[in-house]
């Protein structure tokens, strides 16, 4: 599953709809990927 998010204030989608073992990718806007994080909550 691919999921795009923006950080926002409010709790929406993807809120809540990452689990375990998912991978999550953390870029600048039109730049490169900063971090890279495997969830293992």
């Amino acid at each position: 599953m691919t999921i795009e998010s923006r950080f926002s204030k409010n709790k929406i989608m993807p809120y809540k709809q990452i689990t375990k073992e998912d991978v999550v990718f953390v870029k600048k806007s039109s730049g490169n990927v900063e971090l890279i994080l495997q969830l293992n909550m």
